[in-house]
């Protein structure tokens, strides 16, 4: 004869593992829609990217009010690097 925990106690461990094995497959769920829509978003931002060239191509470099759709031209900055060098 073997040694055995008793039916509740491994009941006890069965639910256990049950509600483990739910909570992973639910964490594997929500990195699928993770994924998703951050492709989403992906395909939003390079939507955004075309049209503001296409805009730019027909307008210039210009800011536009999403609000009213008025723009004003934007001054291109030039960004220079320096770099400080400590003695």
């Amino acid at each position: 004869m073997s040694d055995k925990i008793d039916k509740k106690e491994l009941e006890q461990l069965n639910n256990e593992q049950n509600a483990k094995n739910k909570l992973l497959f639910d964490i594997g769920v929500a990195e699928a829609q993770k994924h998703d829509l951050l492709h989403g978003l992906y395909q939003v931002m390079t939507q955004i990217k075309e049209t503001s060239e296409t805009l730019e191509g027909k307008y210039g470099k210009i800011s536009v009010s999403l609000e009213d759709g008025s723009y004003v031209l934007s001054e291109e900055k030039e960004e220079t690097s320096t770099e400080e060098k400590e003695d």
